[in-house]
């Protein structure tokens, strides 16, 4: 797909799917923090970057309206938990603004 932009996007949701964190994807080496002590399963930090353009600014703002997410059940899980979730916002060749998940 030509795009005139691209922003990546990493929400952070809870179990009751509100939005609790939104940042850029890194664009550097990632860090990890660990998220299970058991069996030491790690995952990225979801650390704050400053956008460096007008696009990853409007991604920001388009991604922190909204609140509200589905819920997500791992497998047979009875209670919900909470996830992470990638969006994709580009600039498409005639200047529209898309959005993937």
């Amino acid at each position: 797909k030509p795009s005139k932009g691209y922003a990546g996007i990493w929400l952070d949701i809870d179990a009751q799917g509100n939005l609790t964190k939104t940042n850029l994807q890194p664009n550097r080496e990632l860090e990890y923090e660990q998220i299970d002590t058991i069996f030491g399963m790690n995952q990225f930090k979801n650390v704050y970057r400053e956008p460096i353009s007008d696009l990853e600014n409007i991604a920001l703002e388009i991604a922190r309206k909204i609140k509200h997410w589905e819920k997500y059940y791992y497998l047979d899980l009875e209670k919900p938990v909470k996830y992470r979730k990638a969006l994709k916002i580009y600039v498409n060749k005639d200047s529209i603004i898309q959005v993937e998940y």
